[in-house]
């Protein structure tokens, strides 16, 4: 067949393919040459039937049962051979007949026979009834599986009677293979009630002893490396360990002999048909052009892209040549769809638009809604949302002209998906809702399930646990019903998420485990990929990091192994997740980039921004603004251009975050108030709550604290009536560090507690860290020293075990400000040096610069000066590094203190005019006001008086700019010092008459 149907240039290569399997074959043939597979007429050209046939019938006749996947009549031939009434008979191959026959055990005990054509036949010969439909149907569904996901294909109502067939029975395999199963296999996986299973493997060599193996379910330990049919029996085994799996080496003809009672049916002579000059009587030559889209259809289906992208190019070359517009878009048209299986979304949108624009010019538009629908989904793909709705609108008038129920379903679906996406989820759930309508009108379970899988989804999105669980479970009764193992996985999958999200992760693992475990045993990758993602995300919600690694690692390089670049782009975000959650910023960085690079190869804009607002927020961590706010605003860029204004939402929040943390107060509130409007347009009452929090936030950070315990109480009701118990927890950590502000502590201590209690029921860690930190705040501002260290203590702790080490370092800080205000340097000192190796750890450079000048500090203050200049330098060092010109000039005059107090004088001079150069270049006014009063008192030193005064003045015109009433009294006191100091009595008197008058 093969040679007759494809080029010479093509036979060798497709003859070497293993996987390829004749059904497969005959679905190709089906759809470019032989429409109503009148090839398979072979098969009923033969009516000898051999020894099989023969042994097959007698066991019939004893009452077993027979399930064949062979199109042909033998073993009815053999029968009637073997004088069994021809009314006796039953061949079971439509589903009508399968509706009617389905309770073998009544068939037999009244006498007939029936037989059970798993695959269908051309023909019923003992009714004389014209089955080629019903069995060109089923070619259709165990032929072409161009998702390549679906685990079993057998049509619904074939299920419940093989479960009936095989019911408390042992199940004997012969004459088949298993080579390349897409349904038999994965169907015997699920017959439950099955007792044992007997496979003859056939052995070419007729002089081979008989040899059984049993499969022991310890020997599934090592399954991953068996092969062929030894993996298929194992896994067997380990899928239901408790049924007994034999494995029979012989050859089978001679071993079957033997149980014969009489040979007599048997043929004395051989089936002889001259294949060759047989083919063309039935079968008119392919044309050349037909014969290479054979071929690629064969590559195709057999997963070589590369061969099968050969092969359409060639025929679009030569319906070029021969000016063939209808090949040449058909070829364009499938080289589009390999592209889009790829993933390479560009390239894709050329072929088809290619296509597209070669349909419309000879205004044939019969291809147009598969073209209209692929367009939509690379659009949809790459989040363009508007262009994907348009070109669903256009493939469903295309669609709504041919009346087709499956593709008005699929439209339609399509359409849900983009809502979903869009997150606008009641939109979404009429789509599907009416998708499943069709469904039903066209009795399509397997769609109807998956649709309801999809609501369910939608209603875990909504946090609507109960309605999701609903959903779910009804997708799952259809799906076993069916035997769909696929779909049963994907379910397992989401109600995973959905206990880990209602709170129980034990449950939710347990269910992604039981999913991982079917997509393992059916080596569905792309599922088992999702499956790895999710059980990663639940351990990396439980801060158990270096399980969530192992497993995203693992996910990353299957990806990478398997070519699949979406995955491997999504596991990139996840390790640098991992790592930016535990602030490894630079390690992010690194996956996040190769993320971003893999999301853009892609074209896949949703991929892209959602990676460009993590290393936004990298940079916000490691407080380089200006990179932040480049990222965010590019970010919000593609927000628009694919339209989600829920993601615009976010990212003008963290820009207000941003502008907030720099006292950039009016930035900081337009981007808040933006976030808000748009979140209330979109009715996203989370979304507003946290908008509220913020803008709370920016009037505490104003000292408003009557605006902003409005603003979140308003927010903390939201949180609360959504049911949002850790949010509300939030809300209340930040009320009450209003009310701590205030100085009412134990209306604040109050809120703290509450909040404690709720993080520590729901098991969030972070949250916990982040109400001890506040409860050791209140504590130390009523100077209880030893209970606020307890606090920090416990915090510190809680960080170490989730590997949070920004928050360990902020508690370690403040225990040592807190041993440091008691004078116990030494502990200061070593909780400072700790929270140190911390911030260099981390790559935070700014801490690092605080921390080192504190330890500069603590040093000079014990007159520790060598080592107090030595961290004052290495401070130095990195602030120049991080261009911070003010944190310098402060550290230069620490350092000219030291050497004020050592009385080298002229050294501390030259620090201190340093220290005011860059506080003049910057116009800091605070530092020169600072550093003019000192330089001031080494002049004084010198008895150089009238220096000393001219200092004096330019300090108290800044202080005087500033408005600093404290500071300007203490400069007038030290001119009246100075006049003291010179016996000049009645200018001293006025000068510290004016003091006096400003401290009053």
């Amino acid at each position: 067949l093969i040679k007759y149907v494809c080029p010479s240039s093509e036979v060798n290569a497709i003859l070497k393919i293993n996987n390829l399997r004749f059904e497969t074959f005959l679905g190709i043939l089906r759809e470019v040459v032989d429409k109503e597979l009148h090839l398979v007429d072979y098969y009923l050209e033969c009516d000898k039937p051999n020894v099989i046939h023969i042994f097959l019938s007698e066991i019939l006749k004893k009452r077993n049962y027979i399930i064949t996947s062979n199109f042909d009549h033998l073993i009815e031939q053999a029968l009637l051979r073997m004088e069994v009434p021809k009314k006796k008979l039953i061949p079971v191959i439509t589903e009508k007949d399968f509706n009617k026959y389905d309770n073998p055990k009544k068939l037999t005990k009244s006498g007939k026979i029936p037989i059970y054509k798993i695959h269908g036949s051309p023909k019923n010969i003992i009714t004389g009834e014209d089955t080629r439909q019903s069995f060109v149907t089923t070619i259709d569904l165990i032929s072409l599986n161009h998702e390549k996901s679906t685990l079993i294909q057998l049509e619904p109502y074939k299920s419940p009677v093989l479960g009936k067939l095989t019911k408390d029975r042992t199940l004997i395999v012969m004459g088949y293979s298993a080579t390349n199963d897409s349904d038999i296999l994965p169907t015997i996986k699920v017959l439950n009630d099955l007792e044992s299973v007997i496979w003859i493997n056939h052995i070419n060599d007729a002089r081979k002893k008989l040899e059984i193996y049993e499969y022991m379910f310890q020997d599934t330990q090592g399954v991953d490396k068996l092969k062929g049919l030894d993996r298929i029996l194992s896994d067997l085994k380990h899928i239901n360990p408790t049924k007994k799996i034999y494995r029979i080496d012989i050859n089978t003809p001679n071993f079957i002999e033997n149980f014969l009672s009489s040979k007599e049916a048997l043929d004395s002579e051989d089936f002889q048909l001259d294949v060759a000059k047989w083919i063309p009587s039935i079968l008119e030559q392919p044309t050349e052009l037909r014969k290479l889209f054979v071929s690629y259809k064969i590559y195709y289906e057999t997963s070589k892209s590369i061969e099968a992208l050969r092969c359409l190019e060639r025929i679009y070359r030569l319906a070029e040549d021969s000016g063939d517009k209808l090949w040449q878009s058909r070829a364009l048209i499938e080289m589009g769809r390999i592209n889009y299986d790829q993933e390479q979304y560009e390239i894709a949108l050329d072929w088809f638009q290619k296509a597209g624009q070669i349909l419309t010019k000879i205004k044939d538009y019969e291809q147009r809604s598969t073209i209209f629908k692929y367009l939509g989904l690379i659009n949809q793909k790459q989040s363009n949302f508007a262009e994907a709705i348009k070109y669903f609108d256009l493939a469903s008038k295309e669609i709504n002209k041919a009346r087709d129920l499956s593709q008005k379903s699929q439209i339609v679906k399509n359409y849900a998906k983009v809502y979903h996406i869009q997150e606008k989820f009641d939109d979404a759930i009429d789509n599907y809702e009416t998708a499943i309508k069709f469904n039903d009108k066209a009795d399509d379970l397997p769609e109807k399930a998956k649709n309801l899988k999809a609501i369910g989804k939608i209603y875990l999105s909504k946090k609507n646990y109960e309605k999701a669980i609903d959903y779910l479970e009804e997708s799952l009764e259809i799906s076993e019903s069916l035997g769909n193992i696929g779909e049963k996985a994907a379910i397992f999958n989401v109600l995973g998420i959905i206990y880990h999200q209602n709170g129980d992760s034990v449950k939710g693992i347990e269910f992604c485990n039981n999913a991982l475990e079917i997509y393992e045993r059916y080596q569905n990758i792309k599922g088992r990929l999702k499956s790895i993602r999710n059980i990663g995300l639940i351990y990396l919600d439980q801060w158990n990091y270096p399980k969530a690694l192992e497993l995203f690692e693992e996910g990353f390089t299957t990806a990478e192994d398997m070519k699949l670049n979406e995955q491997k782009a999504d596991f990139s975000m996840q390790i640098g997740n991992i790592n930016y959650v535990q602030d490894k910023y630079n390690e992010a960085l690194r996956w996040f980039k190769r993320s971003y690079q893999l999301y853009e190869d892609l074209g896949n804009l949703k991929g892209e921004v959602n990676v460009r607002v993590h290393i936004g927020l990298i940079y916000k961590k490691q407080k380089l603004y200006k990179k932040a706010i480049n990222q965010l605003e590019n970010a919000l860029t593609t927000y628009d251009q694919i339209q989600d204004l829920k993601g615009s939402a976010e990212v003008l929040n963290i820009i207000g975050e941003i502008y907030l943390e720099q006292r950039d107060f009016d930035e900081a509130l337009s981007n808040y108030r933006k976030a808000l409007k748009i979140y209330e347009d979109l009715q996203n009452l989370q979304g507003s709550a946290e908008s509220l929090k913020n803008i709370g936030y920016y009037y505490q950070e104003q000292a408003n604290f009557g605006e902003a315990l409005t603003r979140y109480e308003d927010a903390l009701s939201i949180f609360t009536n959504l049911n949002l118990i850790e949010k509300k927890a939030d809300l209340l950590n930040k009320i009450g560090s209003i009310f701590q502000d205030q100085g009412e502590y134990d209306k604040a201590f109050d809120k703290f507690e509450e909040a404690l209690e709720i993080f520590t029921e729901e098991g969030n860690m972070e949250g916990r860290i982040d109400s001890l930190h506040y409860i050791g705040l209140n504590y130390n501002y009523q100077g209880k020293s030893k209970e606020a260290l307890q606090k920090f203590e416990q915090a510190v702790e809680i960080a170490e075990q989730i590997g949070n080490l920004t928050k360990k370092s902020h508690c370690l800080n403040i225990i040592g400000s807190i041993y440091r205000n008691q004078w116990d340097l030494l502990e200061a000192l070593r909780h400072y040096e700790e929270s140190l190796l911390i911030a260099d750890q981390l790559g935070n450079y700014e801490d690092q610069v605080e921390i080192l000048n504190i330890i500069g500090k603590i040093y000079q203050s014990q007159k520790h000066y060598p080592e107090a200049i030595r961290r004052f330098n290495e401070a130095i060092y990195i602030a120049e590094k991080l261009g911070n010109l003010e944190t310098k000039a402060d550290i230069y005059n620490s350092i000219g203190d030291i050497y004020y107090d050592e009385e080298t004088y002229t050294e501390a001079l030259k620090w201190y005019e340093e220290a005011l150069k860059i506080d003049e270049q910057l116009v800091n006014l605070k530092g020169m006001a600072i550093r003019l009063r000192n330089i001031a008192a080494i002049f004084l030193t010198h008895g150089k008086y009238d220096e000393v005064l001219k200092k004096y003045r330019e300090a108290l015109e800044i202080e005087e700019q500033l408005g600093n009433l404290t500071n300007q009294a203490i400069v007038i006191r030290n001119i009246g010092e100075l006049y003291q100091e010179q016996n000049l009595y009645p200018d001293a008197l006025k000068w510290y008459e004016d003091a006096y008058k400003i401290f009053v």
